[in-house]
């Protein structure tokens, strides 16, 4: 094969990857859009810590630093053997599903006990299970055969 052959094919995978992330994002979004609307819930902006109260803050950041130590044992403890990079081992990716669900369950939890609006926590379950669908999907697909 031919060296100009190569990098077609490893830009064409570039693409499928970002056309993958991109179809991830948007149905995520559309999903989170319409439930929410549907139960006439307040949107919530990705990447902004709403916290319901301190409870909830004490709670989220605790998950967060459990998480970076996991992570950093992870890479610490995970076999290399010179060929591959801790990026190129196949479990990398698993490792935020677990993060993601318990930080979504425990904003489900307050947003049940403490929010106004009732149906708030119901948007959040839905959204997380939604997304847990997308992902085991996109795994169990083997990325819709990317890789």
């Amino acid at each position: 094969m031919s060296e100009k052959a190569v990098r077609k094919s490893d830009r064409n995978e570039v693409y499928a990857w970002i056309a993958l992330l991109i179809a991830f994002v948007s149905l995520s979004i559309a999903f989170g859009v319409i439930v929410r609307r549907r139960l006439r819930v307040e949107r919530k902006f990705w990447f902004a810590n709403h916290y319901i109260n301190g409870l909830h803050r004490k709670l989220d950041w605790t998950i967060r630093i459990v998480f970076i130590f996991v992570l950093v044992g992870f890479i610490y403890s995970s076999p290399y053997s010179g060929e591959e990079t801790i990026l190129q081992s196949e479990r990398w990716f698993l490792l935020p599903i677990p993060f993601l669900m318990m930080t979504e369950t425990v904003r489900a939890v307050m947003e049940w006990k403490y929010d106004e609006n009732r149906k708030a926590y119901l948007a959040t379950i839905l959204e997380m299970l939604f997304m847990l669908c997308l992902v085991l999907l996109i795994i169990g697909t083997d990325f819709f055969g990317i890789i």
